[in-house]
């Protein structure tokens, strides 16, 4: 009755509204007033805070347009002490010395230490980005890099003077035609006259060349929020990224006066979102009037009273289309045919009253839950209070003739869960894959809930009708609301993986304070190489023993959890790519070990590694380095490389041939020990020999290329040329004391 009662308030309102051109009047102009006052204050804190977040966002972009600066300042400071670096090295004067001054070939021990001191400065910087290092002096032939030497066709004239930030290619800049691929390839190049002495003369030219790309992602990685930017220098763009349109931020940079950066900044980051703070102040705002237009419609209706009250009394039916005061005119005329309205509602409510519905609301006998459960599209759905997730794990071991599949025990144990749905409880369930099936259970009775599980695992195991099925259980926790679902079948996954330590066969309840429970479990330190010498050898005993050493450890001397045994099988496993990687430098294709992923015991797990061993003992056996360990292999090589070097039938397959290895093996060994590949080793220390011997004097290029071992003479002269940076004719005109 109470809530007929405030429908019909409502709608008294309604019609007063409606009809009364006073009340009307009262509560419009306060609506007017208050619309005015809410609207401004909404509009001047909007204002506000657009404009406190817009200085934010330019106080934001200015300070990312100062740290490109900072940035690129940076890379030109370290190219600047770069060059100073060269021009205070001695090694480089001595090569200045030998090659300009005196004009003779640079020796080779000079030529290394300058290459050594051109490393060394560009490797102090430890700045990806700088590419390379380069010398070239006036009237010279040579451009020294700290990766190589380069020879031009023409000594070089000055083509550049000062200092100087550009991007081009070192042949463009320096006007030099040449193929190699570091004077063809485009820099961001930073050069400087070479003085050699303090007297401020130029002898030559320094380049830091620096990898634009680089730059470019160096920048990217600490700009965000940014459209686009741009370096230049003299009106030429050096670096750019992004769209390179919208607001603009400009900078200058403090270390050269002609190189100047922009940022530019999208429209769409200057789009400003409301903050909790302004939505809370304007909610604030809101809410004031809201509170304001329910106290001018009580003032109003205050105001009306005299005239309602009339009405009220004499007529509780107003004429519709009457003015107030006419309203009260109507009432008194029709006084007389008033009729008890009062006493009919109450006899109306007899009927209700005789249903028995209001006494059952009273007393409490109508449960509100139960009542929902009406509403709901599946009733039974909601029957049972409580629910609980489950895995099932089945295996059928051994699998074999006369087996039945799998697959068929797997459709039983589904109808089996779903046959187990009586008065108590109501059971589900979904088959996730050949070996595993998920059951959900919903009941009321909390005290023997764990018991159905147990019931479970019991009627399934009588259904597979084979004493080779395992059924294993994980259970999640009890959960009480449906949004819980999804947790409660990782709790049961989780549960799952105790048969680590627990075995097959079992039910296991999920227990949150196994997560960090983490003791002590055994592992070698040095397994890695005990299991690369088993394998080495061939000794599947001892793989085995290996193995059987692990399980007896952890599951008899270490109280080992499950979760610490997982963490022991994730050792067993990176331990094994590591010998797996070792091995796999033998032979072209790499081996590749999956690791364990389902929930299985730890002596299935150990199993299942130990056959890996041996399979690869009993099928792959060419794979395995059987002359000794691998280190005496590696050393052995190594020696025979550096003893045979000049023998013309030394190659690749020979030494694969020898010493039953691949290709592969030995060209990781050579970049390993010595930072380039077989062949580059080899005929460098051939070259070098052949330099020892034109030295010497009294052969011919033929009978030289022959004692390096070359059976060709072209191809002698090829690599001559491309190691030391000259054919052999020139260098045997400059060796030669008559010449």
């Amino acid at each position: 009755m109470s809530k007929e009662k405030e429908l019909g308030r409502i709608g008294k309102y309604k019609t007063l509204f409606r009809e009364s051109r006073l009340f009307r009047r009262f509560f419009l102009s306060y609506l007017a007033f208050i619309l005015v006052f809410v609207t401004g204050y909404c509009a001047i804190a909007l204002i506000d805070y657009h404009s406190n977040k817009r200085q934010e966002l330019d106080s934001q972009f200015e300070a990312q347009s100062s740290l490109l600066a900072t940035m690129f300042d940076n890379e030109l400071v370290q190219a600047r002490y770069m060059t100073a670096s060269v021009n205070n090295s001695a090694a480089l004067k001595n090569v200045y010395t030998q090659s300009v001054l005196s004009n003779t070939s640079v020796d080779s021990y000079v030529y290394a230490q300058a290459k050594s001191q051109m490393m060394s400065i560009q490797s102090q910087m430890n700045n990806l980005a700088i590419s390379n290092l380069l010398l070239i002096f006036h009237d010279s032939n040579r451009i020294y890099t700290s990766s190589s030497m380069i020879s031009l066709k023409d000594s070089y004239q000055n083509q550049l003077s000062g200092t100087g930030l550009t991007r081009d290619t070192v042949s463009n800049l320096l006007k030099i035609e040449n193929q190699n691929l570091l004077m063809q390839k485009e820099f961001l190049i930073y050069y400087t006259d070479y003085n050699y002495s303090y007297k401020g003369v130029s002898k030559g030219t320094v380049l830091v060349l620096m990898n634009p790309v680089s730059l470019v992602k160096k920048m990217e990685e600490k700009l965000s929020g940014v459209g686009g930017f741009s370096v230049m220098a003299d009106g030429q763009v050096l670096l750019s990224s992004g769209a390179l349109d919208g607001t603009e931020y400009r900078n200058a940079s403090s270390i050269d006066e002609s190189v100047s950066f922009c940022l530019y900044i999208p429209k769409d980051a200057y789009q400003i979102e409301l903050s909790g703070m302004i939505q809370s102040t304007l909610a604030i705002g809101i809410f004031a009037g809201l509170i304001a237009i329910g106290l001018a419609w009580i003032i109003s209706f205050r105001h009306y009273l005299p005239y309602e009250n009339i009405v009220r009394m004499v007529d509780p039916k107003p004429d519709a289309v009457a003015t107030d005061a006419q309203s009260v005119v109507n009432a008194m005329e029709n006084l007389i045919t008033e009729k008890n309205q009062t006493r009919e509602k109450m006899v109306e409510i007899r009927p209700y009253a005789q249903k028995g519905v209001l006494q059952d609301v009273i007393h409490g006998k109508l449960d509100p839950e139960n009542l929902k459960i009406l509403y709901q599209d599946n009733p039974g759905e909601m029957k049972f209070l409580y629910f609980a997730a489950a895995v099932v794990n089945i295996v059928l071991r051994p699998a074999g003739e006369g087996k039945e599949p799998s697959a068929a025990i797997m459709r039983r144990a589904e109808e089996t869960m779903k046959l187990m749905t009586d008065e108590r409880c109501r059971w589900y369930s979904y088959v996730r894959d050949s070996h595993h099936l998920y059951g959900i259970v919903s009941f009321d009775d909390v005290p023997e809930w764990e018991e159905l599980f147990y019931q479970l695992q019991t009627r399934l195991e009588d259904t597979a009708g084979d004493p080779d099925c395992r059924i294993t259980i994980g259970v999640s926790c009890l959960k009480d609301e449906m949004s819980q679902l999804q947790d409660a079948c990782k709790e049961a996954e989780e549960a799952l993986t105790y048969m680590i330590t627990g075995g097959r066969s079992q039910v296991y309840f999920f227990d949150p304070g196994i997560v960090s429970d983490e003791k002590e479990y055994y592992f070698p330190k040095d397994a890695v190489k005990t299991l690369s010498q088993l394998l080495a050898n061939r000794n599947t005993d001892g793989i085995h023993g290996f193995f059987q050493e692990l399980l007896e450890m952890n599951t008899k001397q270490y109280e080992v959890s499950a979760r610490s045994m997982a963490l022991l099988v994730d050792e067993i496993h990176v331990a094994t790519i590591h010998v797996m990687r070792e091995l796999s430098m033998q032979q072209e294709t790499p081996i590749v070990v999956k690791k364990v992923t389902d929930a299985a015991t730890i002596e299935e797990i150990l199993t299942y590694y130990q056959t890996v061993y041996e399979t690869i003992i009993r099928k792959m056996p060419e794979l395995v380095q059987t002359d000794g360990s691998l280190e005496d292999c590696r050393r052995q090589i190594l020696e025979y490389i550096d003893s045979h070097y000049l023998d013309k039938e030394l190659s690749l397959s020979m030494l694969t041939d020898r010493f039953h290895v691949t290709n592969k093996f030995i060209s990781s060994l050579c970049n390993a020990t010595y930072g380039k590949n077989y062949l580059q080793y080899v005929q460098e220390k051939r070259i070098y020999y052949a330099r020892e011997l034109m030295k010497q004097g009294g052969c011919s290029i033929e009978e030289i290329a022959s004692r390096s071992g070359y059976s060709s003479t072209l191809t002698f002269r090829r690599n001559f040329k491309a190691i030391l940076g000259m054919n052999p004719s020139d260098f045997s005109d400059r060796s030669d004391p008559n010449s």
